[in-house]
């Protein structure tokens, strides 16, 4: 199966409005509710023409059922989305019913350990300015790399399995901290785990941001400078304080999995 990535382009808690064309891979998760509704609980990444990646406890929110990606989305109350500069034509949104749900096979709902999930899109996606996948550490240069101590992205419209915070899509930016960090000094009532991220905001949290969402760096890799999704939001904060110095987000650990999604997806 192919992998695309966009080049560059030009809630999160602390963060400021994207751009309308900005981070164009970030999906809306929806879901059938119980009174025929449609309700709007995660986020995730398109990955290619017929892959969104998510966390593996957006699968099914009390009950409702996962349905439909939305893609393209910038504002979810607007049918056509406007920033200062320019609108977005509503034909350029795009909803995709989820034909196949693929948790990953160690995936454990009591402590969210390989909180991860592909979800196999019915139709093929046709990318436009809107809508692009980002990039997956597939190189070689990459797999290894740990990122403590880096500045990172996380992006969303704020969105929990249980609140709405924004209607505009958000970014904001996060540090990477060590293993090491967490059993020394802040949660001795979890062990750190190689498979998981741990980042602090400072500030910015995605303590209640999207689950499922993407953990994001700019790298350059063959001269060729790219967006690459390195982790998926969660569970939020191990203090309940967010947006401080004592919040810890969590983020299941892409390169932990990277070949179990490049199996999945060329099977």
């Amino acid at each position: 199966m192919e992998f695309d990535c966009d080049a560059i382009t030009n809630r999160i808690i602390g963060g400021a409005q994207t751009g309308i064309e900005e981070y164009p891979w970030t999906a809306l998760l929806l879901y059938a509710s119980k009174n025929a509704s449609i309700a709007i609980r995660c986020g995730g990444s398109l990955i290619n023409k017929y892959y969104v990646i998510t966390a593996a406890h957006c699968t099914e929110i009390n009950g409702a059922p996962l349905i439909k990606v939305r893609l393209g989305v910038w504002d979810i109350t607007e049918d056509e989305d406007c920033d200062y500069r320019r609108c977005k034509p509503p034909e350029r949104t795009m909803e995709v019913s989820v034909n196949n749900i693929i948790k990953h096979p160690r995936y454990n709902p009591r402590n969210l350990d390989y909180d991860a999930a592909l979800l196999r899109l019915e139709n093929r996606v046709e990318y436009t300015r809107f809508i692009k996948p980002i990039c997956l550490s597939m190189d070689v240069s990459l797999r290894g790399k740990r990122y403590d101590g880096n500045s990172v992205t996380i992006v969303g419209w704020g969105l929990t399995e249980t609140n709405q915070l924004s209607d505009i899509k958000l970014k904001a930016t996060v540090q990477i901290v060590k293993k090491e960090f967490i059993l020394g000094n802040n949660c001795k009532q979890i062990r750190a785990r190689e498979y998981k991220i741990y980042a602090t905001g400072n500030g910015n949290d995605s303590c209640h941001g999207d689950s499922g969402g993407p953990l994001m760096i700019e790298e350059e890799v063959n001269d060729n400078r790219n967006w690459y999704l390195i982790g998926i939001i969660s569970y939020g904060t191990l203090k309940n304080i967010c947006g401080t110095e004592e919040s810890i987000g969590i983020y299941a650990r892409v390169s932990s999995f990277l070949d179990w999604i490049n199996y999945t997806i060329s099977t």
